[in-house]
Formats: C-alpha cells, sequence, structure tokens
C-alpha cells in the first residue's frame, strides 16, 4: 500500500495548501504584499522522511502488516490467544511477533531520524539576503517570495530564483544541475537584459512586479512577465534561461544575484520528487513467494491430519477400553483439530528468519557500506552514507546498462567492448563481429 502517495495527495488538497489557479504575483522588496495569505506561498522549509511524530507508529505499522509473513503470524497469534486451542500455549507466537515488529519499528524510526537531520542541516544552511539597505544572512528555512539574495561561486541556489544580475559580462552565468536531471555538463543561463547591469546598491530599492505561472513540475519551460514599478505599461518576457533552480550550484561565476519566486516544497526540485515509500527487494520477493507455498502445504498437511482426527474418532468411538468416551463429534473434533495443527504446523515457517534478515542488513549497512574505505572520497572527506538498508542485497545486481552518446552516430549501433570496476575487468575488448572472425581464423582465446 502506498500510503505515503495517498497522504501527499490529500494534504496537497487542503484549502490551506491547494495552489490558486490564477497565475502568481510577485512584488520585488515588498514582504508585506507577499506575506499576505491569499498568495498561499509556503516557507522554504523541505521534508524528505517518510513519517512525522503523528503518523509514524500508524503508518509504519500498516506497512509492515501489508508484509505475508506478518499477516500470517499475525493470524497465528489470534487463534493462540483468542481460541484456547493451542498445543504451544497462548503467546508463543505473539511474543516473537511483537518483537521483530518492535525491532523493524525502531530501525524504520532511526533511518527516518536521519533524514529529518539531513533535512534539518539543509534548512539550517545559510545565504545572504539583500533587506533594509544591508546584506544580512539568513537561514534558508526563512527565505521569502519575492527577497533578492547573493550567491557566490560554488554555492547551492536555496530557492528557485530569477536571474537579476551577474558579474560575468553579458549577464550570462554557469550552473550544474546534476541533483536535478543528473547531468553534470555546464548550463547557460541570462540574467534580465533590463537588470543586469544593476549593482548591489540598486537592487535594495528594485520596485517591480512579476507576474508568472504557478508552481508546477516543469523543469525545461517557464512563462512570466516583470513589469517596473515607474513603467507598469513596459511589459518584460521572463523565460526558462533566467531561472536559477534549487538544488542547481553557481560555477565558473564569481556572483550573481537572484530574486525568490518559488520556495520549499514548491521549488522545481520537490515537485519533481516521489514520496518516500517502501521498496521490496528480490529476496523479499522470493521469501514471500517461498512463504506461500510453505503456507499451502501447511494448509494440506493442517486438513489431512484434521480428516484423520475425525475418522480416527468416527471408529474408535466405542472403545471403552481407550476411555470413558469423546467429549465433542467426530466432525467438531475435526473442526478444532484444523485451528490446532494449524497452529502446531505454523513454525514451517520461522519468525526468526525475517529478523535475522533485518540484523543482517543493519550490520551490512553500519558497518561493512558505511566503513567501506574504496566508496571515501578523501578530497572532500566524504565517506558513504546509508540513508535505508531496505534495499542492501539489490546493490551491485545489474542487468542492463543504458548508454547516451553525444554528437551524431553514423549508426545506431553501440558493442559492448571492456570496462572495469575497483580494478575488475570485464569485456573481451573486441566486438561480437571480431569474435567471430577470430572463431573463423582459429583463434578461441577470444571467446
Amino acid at each position: 500500500m502506498d500510503f505515503n502517495r495517498a497522504l501527499k495527495y490529500v494534504r496537497d488538497r487542503l484549502p490551506w495548501n491547494k495552489i490558486p489557479e490564477h497565475p502568481r504575483e510577485i512584488r520585488i522588496n515588498d514582504n508585506e504584499y507577499n506575506s499576505l495569505k491569499e498568495h498561499k506561498y509556503c516557507d522554504n522549509s523541505i521534508s524528505t522522511g517518510k513519517y512525522n511524530i503523528f503518523t509514524f507508529i500508524p503508518q509504519n505499522l500498516l506497512e509492515q502488516f501489508t508484509r505475508i509473513a506478518n499477516i500470517y503470524f499475525l493470524v497465528i497469534s489470534v487463534l493462540q490467544v483468542a481460541t484456547g486451542l493451542s498445543p504451544t500455549g497462548r503467546i508463543g507466537t505473539l511474543i516473537p511477533l511483537v518483537v521483530v515488529v518492535l525491532f523493524q519499528l525502531i530501525k524504520d524510526g532511526v533511518e527516518d531520524l536521519k533524514r529529518h537531520i539531513a533535512d534539518r542541516q539543509v534548512n539550517k544552511s545559510k545565504t545572504t539576503v539583500l533587506k533594509n539597505n544591508s546584506a544580512e544572512e539568513i537561514f534558508w528555512e526563512n527565505l521569502k517570495v519575492g527577497e533578492i539574495v547573493r550567491i557566490q561561486q560554488d554555492q547551492y541556489f536555496p530557492a528557485d530564483l530569477i536571474c537579476l544580475s551577474s558579474s560575468e559580462l553579458g549577464g550570462l552565468c554557469y550552473i550544474e544541475t546534476s541533483n536535478l536531471d543528473g547531468e553534470t555538463n555546464l548550463k547557460i543561463r541570462r540574467s534580465l537584459h533590463a537588470t543586469s547591469t544593476m549593482t548591489e546598491e540598486e537592487l535594495y530599492n528594485l520596485k517591480a512586479t512579476i507576474i508568472c505561472q504557478q508552481p508546477n513540475n516543469l523543469i525545461y519551460k517557464f512563462d512570466g512577465t516583470l513589469a517596473f514599478q515607474n513603467t507598469p505599461t513596459n511589459v518584460l518576457p521572463i523565460e526558462i534561461e533566467q531561472i536559477l533552480p534549487r538544488g542547481a550550484v553557481l560555477k565558473n561565476t564569481k556572483v550573481i544575484y537572484g530574486l525568490t519566486i518559488y520556495t520549499g516544497r514548491h521549488t522545481k526540485l520537490m515537485m519533481n520528487s516521489n514520496a518516500a515509500v517502501r521498496k521490496v527487494s528480490k529476496v523479499e520477493r522470493y521469501t514471500n513467494i517461498t512463504i506461500i507455498v510453505l503456507f499451502v502445504i501447511i494448509v494440506f498437511v493442517t486438513i489431512l491430519c484434521s480428516f484423520g482426527i475425525g475418522m480416527w474418532q468416527t471408529f474408535h468411538s466405542k472403545s471403552w477400553y481407550l476411555f470413558t468416551g469423546f467429549k465433542d463429534s467426530a466432525p467438531i473434533s475435526a473442526l478444532k483439530g484444523l485451528v490446532t495443527f494449524f497452529i502446531l504446523f505454523s513454525s514451517f515457517i520461522p519468525i526468526s528468519l525475517f529478523i535475522s534478515m533485518e540484523l543482517a542488513k543493519l550490520f551490512q549497512a553500519r558497518h561493512l557500506m558505511d566503513q567501506d574505505l574504496n566508496m571515501y572520497y578523501e578530497k572532500e572527506d566524504i565517506p558513504a552514507v546509508v540513508k535505508t538498508s531496505t534495499l542492501n542485497e539489490e546493490l551491485g545486481q545489474v542487468e542492463h546498462i543504458f548508454s547516451d552518446k553525444t554528437g551524431t552516430l553514423t549508426q545506431n549501433v553501440m558493442d559492448f567492448l571492456k570496462f572495469s570496476i575497483n580494478g575488475t575487468e570485464f569485456g573481451t575488448g573486441t566486438t561480437e563481429i571480431g569474435r567471430a572472425a577470430a572463431i573463423r581464423n582459429g583463434s578461441h582465446h577470444l571467446t
């Protein structure tokens, strides 16, 4: 169940969160106007966590009990506690199930807490804002729509900005958008022609109105206009080449000044991010299939044994030398036997398997992957950081490589030759045609 998507869908449609349909109007350096509630501008804080303090326990329990194994053991626990027909006691399965669920709850909580801590670090990053005829540093989370920020080389953009002016000739600047689209090549952006020559002192007193589209997830399209307060009829166009998206980095440019137009969850970066969902690995899928097969076997054996006890009672109901008589009739005994044998054979599926798998994943994440020197970036002192251990076993399971080449190909044919990972070579260094030719010539060493 995709609980996070459903929660996001409901939250976005609440009256106070719903994005207005009419175009967005922003007045530069006018916080009083931009702060009006009817604009519904959100703050600049972000949250990428799956849970909050109110939804954590119910949401996590709901996610856990969508697992086939947990549902199975919950049914066994209910039968043990409620029927009194258990041959292994009333809490024989309940206590291990509670331990497994609590362990998973704590593990998921710790991992999500790390996401919130990382979000807080981002929200508490500092940027320089021009206000009250001075430049002052504020936290990213306090940045508001309509404020002008100063960004220096190699700094991240704290929100979606319109480039007003740049230190480069012609108002140009260069940005890297690898956090948005994975592309590491630098992209050119231009400042608005009407503001490209303005100094920092002139920007303090800039008064103009921006009319633009409401927040959306279109990265490569933007439509808007700018009109100066003293010449409101002179409307200037704003296009995508003036937009500096949150998450991008300023490169090869000493300084730029940008106007904040979208903040927080309204930025292009957040509008294109998906709600965190619980992913299922191949190992877990295989485990679920195995559980289903074992469940079918358990049901078959249970029915067979229950039928056997009913038949045995029918044939021995008058055997006075065994005991004084049966308390229940043969059909009733068979039905009770269904519950008793089902509980008895439930141990075919070991509940310890799942907590063992989670402990193994936790050990891999904290003591192997986080401390792997082969994944340590010494230049900037950045180690590997495991944000979630859910899909540890999926790492390295590469089946397909998608490759792209810029430029023109004479034919749309790309052959795999050879590549190396951490010193281990894969491939022979020749093409399929080359190998076939070598075989024809009697050379088999390339195969």
